[in-house]
């Protein structure tokens, strides 16, 4: 199966200095913007390497905490269940949760996966999805 490096996310206090940090100091591009009742998120992209950055501002509550502001790493995946089977193999766990979430704005679904590492790193294992046209 193939699995590929997509985005680190990383939380925020101030989206805009963040935004502005990131396009001057790494050359990164705003690719697009999501909102959503409790938080919203900034995708940003060095389009000569292709790295991408998923930052996140919570409304109503601490986005960003001192030496706490990585959120997850993220991979796209061509099976998610495959992921969670090799997940629950080595782990011992019965975990066969996953999340549907879709993105109207940008027309895209995806089946995602989280898990922890055994330092307590999340990962987020994506499998994008068709959506059928109405």
């Amino acid at each position: 199966m193939k699995i590929r490096f997509d985005h680190i996310m990383m939380h925020t206090s101030d989206m805009q200095k963040s935004i502005d940090f990131l396009r001057e100091v790494a050359g990164m591009e705003l690719e697009n913007t999501d909102e959503y009742p409790s938080f919203r998120l900034a995708y940003m992209v060095n389009k000569e390497t292709n790295i991408k950055f998923e930052l996140r501002e919570n409304y109503g509550y601490p986005s960003a905490v001192a030496g706490n502001l990585l959120g997850h790493f993220a991979f796209y995946v061509d099976d998610v269940q495959e992921i969670i089977r090799r997940y629950n193999a080595h782990s011992g766990y019965d975990d066969t949760k996953f999340e549907e979430h879709v993105s109207v704005k940008h027309g895209k679904k995806y089946l995602i996966f989280t898990c922890w590492t055994p330092d307590h790193v999340e990962l987020s294992f994506l499998q994008k999805v068709i959506i059928d046209a109405e």
